[in-house]
């Protein structure tokens, strides 16, 4: 009895772990912007699972991704808890690691108004970064500022912000960016290797940007 008991019990893990992945899938399938190539998820999920097959996964990129159950599925930035989460397909956790973000609260609404933007976006490229240059609020040139890889997400124009690393490691865990997300330099190129265009891109907001939110909109 003790056999069938557990056996059943892990029938009903494997479910849920299913579950978990249908979850995730069915809401990345709505990233269908260009159909210039295919994401095949592989064979190894689920027979049963109930997207058809035509309605993979379509990014942006120049390569063809192949995507496993364990693949990178979904990038999570919370500025409440100044982390970022790598989820895969099923549902579980790659990494989490420490952040900085926009020094303003409140979701982006202007190029140069120094926030983070809110909401649910997509990587539109990653680009090496290691050579470049910012131009600091004082008007001086500083090099190293977004450190070796800068994860570039899809915006409006004009509104340029990514995920990237940074030469002032001791900046994580507070809010002094003019609006992207900044991540170690160890951790951007980790970050990198899992990214791909078209990977959604959620941003959370905290207490105090919800705040800021509603104090605009009643302005407004």
């Amino acid at each position: 009895t003790g056999s069938v008991e557990a056996g059943a019990a892990d029938r009903a893990a494997g479910r849920r772990r299913k579950e978990r992945s249908y979850g995730v899938l069915a809401r990345l399938a709505i990233w269908k912007p260009l159909p210039i190539d295919t994401v095949y998820i592989e064979k190894s999920l689920p027979d049963t699972l109930s997207i058809p097959e035509s309605d993979c996964l379509y990014i942006e990129a120049r390569d063809r991704v192949v995507l496993t159950e364990a693949s990178a599925a979904l990038i999570v930035i919370d500025k409440e808890k100044m982390e970022l989460s790598v989820l895969d397909f099923a549902s579980d956790t790659i990494m989490v690691r420490p952040i900085g973000c926009g020094h303003q609260y409140g979701n982006k609404r202007n190029a140069d108004d120094d926030r983070t933007p809110e909401g649910v976006f997509k990587v539109r490229r990653i680009e090496d970064s290691s050579e470049w240059c910012h131009m600091t609020r004082t008007g001086l040139s500083e090099s190293g500022v977004y450190g070796p890889k800068f994860i570039r997400l899809e915006l409006p124009p004009k509104h340029s912000v990514g995920i990237h690393g940074t030469n002032s490691p001791g900046s994580l865990g507070k809010r002094e960016s003019e609006g992207c997300i900044r991540v170690s330099n160890q951790n951007i190129v980790r970050l990198a290797e899992l990214a791909y265009p078209g990977m959604p891109v959620l941003i959370l907001p905290s207490s105090q940007d919800t705040e800021a939110n509603c104090k605009s909109l009643g302005k407004d």
